[in-house]
């Protein structure tokens, strides 16, 4: 008798349609925020049409993502890892790995912190990486995030 051991269940990806911008339009929406530090590497991006494609792109990706590692594979780590895979599965190059300042409400006051931002093409979002199923989207102004750089692209 031969046996198996199932690693991840099986995940069909949704199938999404996606708008294009070019750098120049992305630009405009991106610094309705100010940044330290921006850093936009494509001359293109491709954002979904639909706000419910968001939904469907984080609710494929969070089975994806490796378990947390401290110091290894810790905030910054899920944010990139979450730029990337965006990318890769989707092609949507609107999701950027930002780094800032959280305040987790645990006395300890703000504390250096990677998190994942996003855009619609409209508004700027932000999202807690390691915590994507079941965490809240956020605008770009909740002041318990407070992102200053931001690579995206």
């Amino acid at each position: 008798m031969s046996s198996f051991k199932l690693q991840q269940p099986i995940v069909h990806k949704p199938s999404i349609q996606l708008k294009e911008v070019t750098s120049q339009e992305l630009r405009q929406v991106l610094e309705t925020w100010t940044w330290q530090k921006l850093k936009m590497t494509d001359n293109f991006y491709f954002i979904p049409t639909l706000w419910e494609d968001w939904d469907k792109i984080f609710q494929y990706l969070f089975p994806l993502l490796p378990k947390y590692a401290p110091d290894k594979f810790d905030c910054e780590n899920f944010a990139g890892y979450l730029r990337v895979m965006a990318a890769k599965e989707f092609g949507v190059n609107v999701v950027g790995d930002a780094e800032g300042y959280a305040d987790f409400q645990d006395g300890k006051g703000p504390q250096r912190h990677g998190w994942t931002v996003f855009t619609d093409g409209q508004g700027l979002y932000q999202v807690e990486s390691q915590k994507l199923i079941g965490s809240s989207i956020m605008d770009i102004g909740d002041p318990l995030y407070v992102p200053d750089e931001l690579v995206m692209g």
